[in-house]
């Protein structure tokens, strides 16, 4: 958890005490009234389900997965095609102890090689999940705000937190959410269908 989340997260856990019913500091909401509070609970796992987000983020993971495989793959070849002439070459000079050595050395720098090239790759993979996970809550931040201040509360929590016990589920915002996300995007496909039909 990162110290943005693990800051937001302990805000979550005092907060929790006053929970959505706030007595004391505001007044009793009426019969059409919403509950006001602090918190807003938000469940990015579901929002993402729901929108299909999910399955195109393990998408572009896999196709990144497969792409950085078969270059490691080319690398593996390239370096058992150059081990294998370095041995030839090595053992035409000198077939001795000294040669054995000397090939022992360049294959040892090989594996070290690709283990880096490895690690390098999976480092990669890691960060490019974590970019489109990241990009993800980005895109889903400008309407969990507005749903939330439409409600009145000023600060949202994701599900995902690990302090999060429990809630109101009247400060779950997660389906809102869903549906402004969905009203919006079918709002701009509109706007993007209007200047083709005015051509046809």
């Amino acid at each position: 958890m990162n110290k943005f989340a693990s800051v937001i997260a302990l805000a979550c856990s005092a907060l929790l005490s006053i929970g959505c019913n706030n007595i004391e500091q505001t007044p009793p909401p009426t019969a059409a009234a919403k509950p006001s509070a602090g918190i807003a609970i938000i469940d990015l796992d579901e929002v993402a389900r729901q929108l299909g987000s999910d399955k195109k983020i393990v998408n572009a993971i896999k196709q990144r997965e497969s792409a950085l495989n078969t270059k490691l793959v080319e690398l593996a070849q390239n370096y058992t095609s150059e081990f294998k002439k370095q041995k030839e070459a090595i053992e035409a000079q000198a077939q001795n102890q000294e040669g054995e050595v000397q090939l022992a050395t360049y294959k040892q720098q090989v594996n070290q090689n690709f283990k880096t090239a490895r690690a390098q790759a999976q480092q990669n993979l890691s960060q490019h999940r974590q970019k489109l996970i990241g990009q993800f809550r980005e895109a889903v931040r400008p309407t969990a705000r507005k749903v939330a201040q439409e409600r009145g509360l000023s600060v949202i929590v994701t599900q995902q937190d690990s302090l999060l016990y429990d809630f109101d589920p009247e400060c779950d915002i997660t389906d809102d959410v869903v549906k402004a996300l969905r009203a919006s995007t079918a709002a701009k496909k509109t706007a993007a269908q209007e200047p083709a039909n005015k051509q046809g």
